[in-house]
């Protein structure tokens, strides 16, 4: 999340420091969501978040939590993270089952490419055996059927 001070540059809420910075924030009554017409923040209530794995279309996948019953929700990177409902403004923290740095910490890692995800997984159970439920999944590759259709970038 970053925050626009007028005048400033960007400041970037991150980690405890991040978190602690926005409950001031949200304590103030006065915080929107994305922009000053955007929705008023609200604290909402601690939200389970099971560890998950986004695929991107170049075939590399980086971690994430989800929200158990509300897969639209984003996760910030803070310590520990919290969700922001963005239509509501309702944020609150995810409870991951994992310590609040180590959380933060699986957020931050970089996507991982498709063909590095066995060495990963390998160096996972060899070096964080307890830690095994964050292995990025096997990708089966997929045969796709038909002719292929051509298409081009958008010109900006």
């Amino acid at each position: 999340m970053r925050y626009a001070a007028t005048g400033q540059a960007d400041i970037a809420l991150v980690g405890e420091e991040g978190a602690s910075a926005l409950e001031a924030m949200i304590a103030t009554g006065r915080a929107h969501w994305g922009s000053v017409a955007g929705p008023v923040i609200t604290r909402g209530p601690a939200r389970r978040g099971q560890l998950t794995w986004r695929l991107v279309d170049n075939g590399a996948q980086f971690p994430d939590f989800a929200i158990e019953e509300a897969p639209e929700v984003l996760v910030l990177r803070l310590s520990p993270p919290w969700y922001v409902e963005a239509t509501t403004g309702i944020m609150g923290p995810v409870e991951t089952g994992f310590a609040a740095r180590i959380a933060a910490g699986i957020l931050s890692a970089p996507p991982v490419p498709a063909r590095q995800g066995k060495l990963l997984r390998a160096a996972i159970a060899r070096r964080l055996p307890a830690l095994a439920a964050i292995e990025p999944p096997e990708l089966e590759p997929q045969q796709i059927g038909g002719p292929p259709v051509p298409s081009l970038p958008p010109i900006l």
